[in-house]
């Protein structure tokens, strides 16, 4: 496997990554470029390894693909209680532009990924970037104040009682600011802005985030689209047979938007 652990800066902050490369790789030969970006408390790997088995994939498939960790989670610095979505989206930029400086790059045939919120990033990128010639969405989070209803419904506090903050979820601490600045993000409108393919792929069984957002994404892309559903898939494509069909699906659009 060709694989690389890198660092790169998003405002002073070290973000820790992973570059998949083709086996094999020519010297001065430049591949179509993929970055993935990992859900709400997730990480570069993703529950399953997802994120991994993807990299891994991508690069059979004659893609680089990164995955990196945002500020405060994972192997980045930071501590996860300053994380906000605005912040998020300057590290993924930070990634982007990352990713198309590297050697191996063609800077010109960029796609981004993202699970969860982080197909709320993705959304909200794509259309910053002129060489980002398609986005997909898997599971993606269209309504950024679902966030914080989760975030409640985590607490086991009853509807209209007081958050005290910051709010302990799981082991992550989260900030009132994470949560004011959330919803006023608008992934639908930024994903309207974009002018290139969208992929939309969603799980029928995702009990995290309902598949209607996935939805909300395709009546809001205003350039093309296509949206499928994976009958009986959980939000993270827990099984092997779901994961190879989002990968492929993922892959044959990527493949044919940038190549």
């Amino acid at each position: 496997m060709n694989e690389k652990l890198v660092w790169f800066k998003s405002e002073g902050i070290n973000l820790a990554g992973v570059l998949h490369l083709p086996e094999k790789l020519k010297a001065g030969k430049k591949v179509p470029g993929i970055v993935l970006f990992h859900g709400f408390t997730g990480t570069k790997l993703e529950p399953g390894n997802l994120f991994v088995k993807a990299g891994r994939y991508f690069a059979k498939q004659g893609f680089a693909t990164l995955r990196f960790d945002f500020r405060g989670c994972g192997d980045s610095e930071g501590d996860f209680i300053d994380t906000t979505l605005p912040r998020e989206l300057i590290d993924a930029e930070n990634a982007v532009k990352y990713l198309m400086k590297r050697n191996e790059i063609d800077s010109s045939r960029i796609a981004i990924a993202g699970l969860s919120m982080g197909g709320a990033v993705t959304a909200c990128t794509a259309y910053k970037f002129r060489e980002i010639r398609t986005a997909v969405l898997w599971n993606p989070l269209a309504k950024t104040s679902h966030v914080a209803v989760s975030i409640r419904s985590r607490t086991g506090k009853p509807k209209g009682a007081a958050l005290k903050f910051p709010v302990e979820v799981n082991g992550w601490r989260i900030s009132k600011k994470f949560v004011e600045d959330m919803v006023k993000v608008d992934p639908l409108a930024d994903i309207a802005k974009f002018r290139n393919p969208v992929l939309v792929v969603c799980g029928s069984k995702d009990a995290s985030i309902d598949p209607i957002h996935s939805q909300y994404f395709i009546d809001a892309v205003t350039s093309p689209k296509k949206k499928v559903t994976i009958p009986g898939a959980d939000h993270t494509f827990t099984t092997f047979k779901h994961q190879a069909k989002v990968f492929k699906l993922t892959a044959d659009w990527i493949k044919k938007h940038t190549c």
